[in-house]
């Protein structure tokens, strides 16, 4: 092992074997906050969760669809009474702190055991790269510009994510029960440990651009870069198991009618699927520091890493004995494949060059170099050294 693995260090688990059942009741007794979590993605992950015995809390600006949802989840079979629906704005800090410290009131442990960053919209303002004069707004003075562009979609998508993922870390560090050393152990539903988990809701736009959709691409570009900053921290510094989940392209109500128009006749990915690689996270709590790309249902023929899809299967379930006869021939039925799995592992070219080099360096300075590093720094802490 080479010192530009840092692996050990971050401890990520090993890759997401995804020919394994999901086990949905091992969601059971968590306590879940969900934000954006009156429809979409974030009430389909709720709808599931409730109906296997875990506690929902929901928080969103839509008031009336929130109320209305979390009245649903206390009906199903198998929920606890416990499903709850405060309103959350997640761009004000004052609202997303509130909402978090009212999760933890409603708790029935009084804390929470997993918090999923799920809030988001599409571009407000697909003028953005092609912005036109427009006097007089945001130019006081009438000079010629353009006007000022609507940066809702990045408030809500980045900064909302990055409050929700701040917020999250000082909470799951304080769930009662769960401990830092806890970190990637397997729990079950009458197991004493609790666990302590931020599951960040990306998208394929997170790995590459998105036509048209500028500050939805930039937004979720930022969300990928999130979670590759905190699965490197989160996990001994706090024990908090820090996942990814991107979605492909699916009917929702954050694709607009001409992203629409523009898949017509492509395949496009299902919110079951999304549900089901997000269960997978929340039931697998030895999952720690993997991201899902979640796309079309289909079967795959595996041949020495070589994915050849040969049937898809999309809104209908693989038959169980021709899915059996796919495994004995090295293929499997999926919708979900990893990303930025082992680039902690085996890092590109460039990265690993500059950390060869940063290695090789750091051995040349030895202990003095870092003893000199250290007195400068405590000497401008105390101003006695200037920058």
């Amino acid at each position: 092992m080479t010192r530009e693995n840092v692996v050990p260090l971050i401890r990520q688990s090993q890759p997401i074997n995804i020919t394994h059942p999901v086990r949905s009741n091992n969601v059971r007794g968590r306590t879940i906050l969900i934000t954006g979590g009156a429809s979409g993605f974030g009430a389909s992950f709720a709808r599931h969760w409730a109906a296997h015995g875990a506690h929902v809390i929901l928080g969103d600006v839509n008031d009336k669809a929130g109320e209305a949802l979390a009245a649903e989840l206390r009906s199903l079979s198998g929920a606890t009474p416990h499903q709850h629906y405060r309103h959350c704005d997640v761009t004000s800090w004052e609202s997303q702190a509130a909402f978090f410290r009212d999760a933890v009131a409603l708790s029935p442990h009084g804390g929470l055991d997993a918090v999923i960053a799920n809030a988001g919209i599409s571009d407000t303002d697909f003028s953005f790269c092609r912005a036109q004069e427009k006097k007089g707004d945001g130019n006081d003075d009438g000079s010629p510009g353009p006007g000022k562009p609507d940066l809702k979609c990045l408030d809500v998508n980045l900064v909302g994510a990055a409050y929700t993922a701040h917020l999250a870390m000082y909470w799951l560090a304080r769930n009662p029960g769960s401990t830092a050393h806890d970190l990637g152990k397997p729990r079950t539903p009458d197991g004493p440990e609790r666990d302590r988990h931020l599951l960040l809701i990306g998208s394929v736009a997170s790995l590459w651009p998105v036509a048209q959709s500028t500050q939805y691409t930039m937004s979720k570009h930022a969300v990928m870069g999130l979670f590759r900053s905190l699965r490197g921290m989160a996990g001994w510094q706090s024990g908090v198991r820090v996942n990814l989940l991107c979605p492909y392209i699916i009917a929702t109500g954050i694709v607009p009618p001409i992203a629409r128009i523009a898949l017509a006749g492509a395949a496009v990915g299902t919110v079951d699927a999304a549900v089901e690689a997000a269960t997978r996270f929340m039931a697998d709590t030895t999952i720690v520091g993997r991201a899902l790309v979640v796309g079309p249902k289909v079967r795959v023929k595996d041949d020495n890493e070589t994915y050849e899809v040969t049937e898809l299967l999309q809104d209908r379930d693989a038959d169980p004995a021709h899915q059996e006869a796919m495994r004995n021939t090295g293929g499997f039925v999926t919708s979900s494949w990893e990303c930025y799995a082992h680039d902690y592992e085996l890092v590109e070219m460039t990265n690993g060059r500059i950390l060869r080099m940063m290695n090789q360096i750091e051995n040349m300075r030895g202990w003095a170099g870092w003893a000199k590093d250290i007195v400068v720094a405590v000497g401008m802490m105390l101003r006695l050294v200037k920058d």
